[in-house]
């Protein structure tokens, strides 16, 4: 378990943040390869998100901050 957490910084009780997970997905595709459309939503997860990037409060869009778990 890690031993810090993202926060608001502008309200303790949002606790839902924007994060980008890289994950695979099975395509529809031309002959070419062009993507047509999305088949499933997303089969594996490759790389969860990361508190060391940038993540954004989902309620009032605020860059949250890493800190160190009580």
């Amino acid at each position: 378990m890690r031993d810090t957490k993202v926060i608001c910084p502008n309200n303790e009780n949002h606790n839902r943040f924007i994060a980008t997970a890289i994950v695979y997905q099975a395509w529809i595709v031309d002959e070419h390869g062009n993507y047509l459309e999305t088949r499933d939503e997303a089969e594996e997860t490759h790389t969860a998100p990361d508190p060391n990037n940038n993540w954004q409060c989902a309620d009032c869009l605020s860059e949250a901050r890493e800190v160190k778990n009580d």
